[in-house]
């Protein structure tokens, strides 16, 4: 009887060791995942102000090109693009005018049917 009451504490003190085991885990469980929320709501605000930024900055620019159009005068000429084409980059054929009268094709309504 004697051996039954000290493997009933021995037993006891294995579960009581992998309790303490278990709750050791599951706190540093519950740290990680605090701090990953703590992280990954720092990013969220960073990439909040940043849009915010931008949206501040793209308004600013729409608004600068809004009064650039509204001040451009009728006559002035349009600046051709510069800018040199991005390389691997197909040019897009431009369209070709065709001055030749018989390419062209008669667009006039028929004449209405006279009374006769």
């Amino acid at each position: 009887m004697a051996q039954t009451k000290k493997d009933g504490k021995a037993a006891q003190k294995r579960a009581k060791k992998a309790l303490t085991k278990a709750e050791k885990s599951v706190r540093a469980a519950h740290e990680a995942v605090r701090d990953s929320s703590k992280k990954l709501r720092k990013k969220a605000r960073k990439l909040a102000e940043q849009t915010e930024k931008l949206k501040a900055k793209q308004e600013k620019a729409a608004r600068r090109l809004g009064v650039a159009e509204a001040t451009a005068s009728v006559g002035r000429h349009s600046t051709p693009d510069l800018t040199p084409p991005l390389p691997g980059v197909e040019k897009a054929p431009e369209p070709v005018v065709d001055a030749d009268p018989e390419h062209v094709p008669d667009f006039t309504p028929p004449l209405p049917h006279s009374a006769s």
